[in-house]
């Protein structure tokens, strides 16, 4: 990345002029960037940019596709990458709340070592899950073994 870094306005004004550029001279351009029409006098709709979509992924053979999907995909994709808030900013949630309550699948999880030791100990027989005992002579089970009580057992 370069040091440039355009602002909105910059990038807002950029993308006009590109597209006042592709009409035809004298051509009235509208106000709207996203237009189904090529003088930009009404604004593309979400209905009309999700058909345009659904038609792109049947030319493409995606099944299934839609703009919903993609945006559920781009926001599981990036709380598993633990970047909630920008998450949040993409998804346009005014609260990072929402995102986590819509997304908390998605976060990595930082205790899989201990899920996994967990999972290991209740699948060993209830024998070997009894805390150690200690005989009258003092003698405890014997070293390697470890005994762990488990509820319902």
């Amino acid at each position: 990345m370069t040091g440039d870094r355009r602002g909105t306005a910059e990038l807002w004004e950029s993308s006009v002029e590109r597209w006042r550029g592709r009409l035809v001279r004298r051509a009235v351009f509208g106000q709207w960037l996203f237009s189904s029409e090529a003088n930009h006098q009404t604004r593309l709709t979400a209905g009309t940019a999700s058909h345009w979509f659904h038609d792109l992924c049947v030319a493409a053979k995606v099944p299934g596709g839609s703009l919903h999907r993609l945006r559920h995909s781009v926001a599981t994709c990036l709380v598993g990458r633990g970047e909630l808030l920008a998450a949040q900013q993409r998804l346009g949630h005014r609260d990072a709340s929402t995102t986590l309550r819509n997304y908390a699948h998605a976060l990595p999880l930082e205790d899989e070592e201990v899920a996994d030791d967990i999972d290991e100990l209740l699948r060993r027989p209830s024998c070997e899950l009894l805390p150690p005992t200690v005989t009258s002579r003092g003698a405890q089970d014997p070293p390697g073994r470890v005994r762990v009580p488990v509820l319902g057992r």
